[in-house]
C-alpha cells in the first residue's frame, strides 16, 4: 500500500490529451531533450502537440512511419549531441513519440495555415515605410589590424593544456571535466553554464559558436583566459553554451615588452612599411567593438592606433572607413521582411487553428 501511494505521489498526472494522461515522470524525462525549457513550459507544449495531434486525425491528416524515421535521421544527423543524449538516456521511443507529433502539427499547418497566406509586395513596401528606423543600421568602421601575442612561456602551457581538455571533452563527460579543470567559480560546479543567449549578443571573440552543431565543443580565446565552448541547445537565434574556462597569467613585463615592440611595428606602417601585411577585418557595427569602440571614436579615418593590450593580445588597428547609422534601402531588406511577415502570419494562424482544435479536443493541464 506504501509503495502504491509513493508511486502516486511521484508520478502524478500533470495533463491529458483525450485517454492520454501526461505524468510528472514523464516530462521529467523530456527534459533532456528541451535544455533550457523549464518543466511548466515542456508541459504546455506536450499538451498543444498532442491537441493538434488528435484535430490533425480528425482532419484526415497522416503520418506514415517511413516518414518519422526519415525525421529521425535528419535530427540525429544535425544534431549529433541529440544522438548521444537519446542513446545514453533511453529517451529513442519518447523522441520518436514527439517527433511524431510534430510531424502531425506541420503538416496541419500546411494544409491549413500556409496555403492562406500570402505576403504580397504592397505588404513589404507597407511594413518597410511603418518601420523604417527599427530597421537602421548600427554606425560601423572597416578596418585593418596587425595583431601580436604576448610572448609567455605560460601561455605555450595553457594552450597545450586547452588543447587537452578540448580533445577530452570530445568522448568523456562535459560536467566532469569542467569540475576538474575549470577556473570559472560561478559555474564550476553546474556543468560550466554559461546559460542562453541570442547570438547576435554574444561577444566577438565568441563568434562561430553558431556554426557548432548541439553537443560539439571547441575552443576559443577571450581576453581573460581559454574557454572551451559546449553547445548544448540551439532554438532559433538562441543558442545556450557552457564552458570550461582557463585563466592567462601574464606578467607586467611581459606585458611591457610586447607593447615597446609593437611600437616599433606601428612606426614603420605609419611610415607604410609594415613589416608584416595588415589583415583586412572588413565592416564591423561599432557597439560590437566592446572597449575598443572608445578607442576607434578618437581615430580618424587613415589613423593607426598606438598598441592596445587585449588580454594575451597586441593590437595596431588603422580605420580604413566610418559608416554612419542608415537606414538600409527596400531591395536590401525586402526578404528579410517578406520571412518575417510569413512567420507572423504563422503564429497567427498556429493560435487561431490552435483554440479551434481545443474546442473539438478534450483535454486538461494541471
Amino acid at each position: 500500500m506504501i509503495l502504491i501511494f509513493l508511486a502516486l505521489t511521484f508520478d502524478r498526472m500533470v495533463g491529458a490529451v483525450e485517454k492520454e494522461a501526461v505524468t510528472s515522470s514523464e516530462i521529467e524525462a523530456m527534459k533532456p531533450l528541451y535544455p533550457g525549457m523549464k518543466g511548466k513550459d515542456i508541459l504546455q507544449k506536450v499538451i498543444e502537440e498532442r491537441i493538434f495531434c488528435r484535430f490533425a486525425k480528425m482532419e484526415s491528416v497522416k503520418v506514415i512511419p517511413e516518414e518519422v524515421e526519415e525525421a529521425y535521421n535528419k535530427m540525429l544527423n544535425q544534431n549529433p549531441g541529440l544522438k548521444d543524449i537519446i542513446i545514453t538516456q533511453g529517451l529513442d521511443s519518447l523522441y520518436r513519440a514527439e517527433l511524431t507529433n510534430q510531424l502531425y502539427v506541420q503538416k496541419l499547418l500546411g494544409k491549413e495555415v500556409v496555403p492562406r497566406i500570402n505576403i504580397t509586395n504592397k505588404d513589404v513596401q507597407k511594413f518597410y515605410s511603418a518601420n523604417k528606423e527599427s530597421l537602421r543600421m548600427p554606425s560601423s568602421v572597416v578596418l585593418k589590424r596587425i595583431t601580436k601575442r604576448i610572448e609567455s612561456n605560460s601561455l605555450k602551457k595553457l594552450k597545450k593544456e586547452a588543447e587537452k581538455i578540448l580533445a577530452l571533452s570530445k568522448k568523456e563527460d562535459f560536467s566532469k571535466l569542467v569540475e576538474e579543470y575549470s577556473e570559472d567559480p560561478s559555474t564550476k560546479y553546474n556543468g560550466g553554464l554559461l546559460g542562453s543567449f541570442s547570438i547576435y549578443q554574444l561577444p566577438p571573440y565568441f563568434l562561430g559558436i553558431d556554426s557548432l552543431k548541439v553537443g560539439e565543443t571547441k575552443l576559443f580565446t577571450s581576453p581573460q583566459g581559454y574557454h572551451i565552448i559546449k553547445l548544448i541547445s540551439r532554438i532559433g537565434s538562441m543558442v545556450t553554451i557552457a564552458h570550461i574556462f582557463l585563466q592567462f597569467r601574464i606578467s607586467n613585463n611581459e606585458v611591457e615588452v610586447a607593447r615597446k615592440n609593437m611600437e616599433k611595428i606601428r612606426g614603420k606602417w605609419v611610415k607604410g612599411n609594415p613589416p608584416v601585411e595588415p589583415v583586412d577585418i572588413g565592416e564591423v557595427p561599432i557597439k560590437m567593438l566592446g572597449p575598443l569602440s572608445s578607442i576607434v571614436d578618437t581615430l580618424n579615418v587613415g589613423e593607426i592606433s598606438h598598441p592596445i593590450v587585449d588580454g594575451i593580445d597586441v593590437h595596431l588597428i588603422e580605420v580604413v572607413e566610418k559608416k554612419k547609422s542608415r537606414i538600409p534601402e527596400l531591395s536590401e531588406v525586402k526578404e528579410k521582411i517578406r520571412n518575417y511577415l510569413f512567420n507572423k502570419e504563422l503564429e497567427k494562424g498556429y493560435e487561431k487553428l490552435l483554440d479551434e482544435a481545443k474546442e473539438k479536443v478534450f483535454y486538461f493541464i494541471s
